[in-house]
């Protein structure tokens, strides 16, 4: 399988922290998941930066972050 990376208007190495901005913190456990949504895939966040990611359900788009707005609107309203 390959992965693919989506340009949502934004690079990586300009959100969170390095801690997150690293894949193998990201793609290895080392981020928190929050919450899962069978439409959109898996709420993660960083344990340093707060920052929040969508991990989307297809398996080949890369984790991209997202604001609190959407994660209460596809996920909990609690976060």
């Amino acid at each position: 399988m390959t992965v693919r990376s989506v340009d949502y208007g934004f690079r990586m190495e300009r959100r969170g922290c390095d801690f997150c901005r690293d894949h193998q913190n990201m793609h290895f456990g080392h981020v928190e998941q929050v919450s899962s949504n069978e439409a959109k895939g898996l709420l993660l966040r960083c344990p340093r930066c707060r920052w929040l990611y969508l991990d989307p359900c297809d398996g080949v788009t890369e984790p991209y972050p997202i604001d609190l707005f959407d994660a209460r609107r596809w996920f909990d309203s609690r976060l």
